[in-house]
């Protein structure tokens, strides 16, 4: 198994944990599925909500989920190809 956990420039790299659970779908429902495509056409609800948050469970019960936080602020981070310039 690939080593994926630990530091890289401003950013800690780690497993998603159970408890992490709220954080990510927060950040994941923040910076991706209101303005994905079919969300924005379609509306945006709290079924869409629900659903994407069992997806989070059950990928995080999988330990099928990265979290990304933030060196001097703690906060979750998304994944952003400008990181490189960072």
């Amino acid at each position: 198994m690939a080593e994926v956990e630990g530091d890289w420039k401003n950013f800690v790299f780690k497993l998603g944990t159970d408890s992490d659970g709220p954080e990510i779908s927060q950040n994941i429902r923040d910076e991706f599925l209101r303005s994905e495509t079919m969300n924005a056409y379609l509306g945006w609800s709290e079924d869409n909500a629900a659903d994407h948050d069992k997806m989070v469970q059950l990928a995080l019960s999988h330990g099928l989920s990265l979290i990304i936080r933030d060196k001097l602020t703690g906060e979750v981070r998304t994944p952003c190809p400008k990181w490189s310039q960072e």
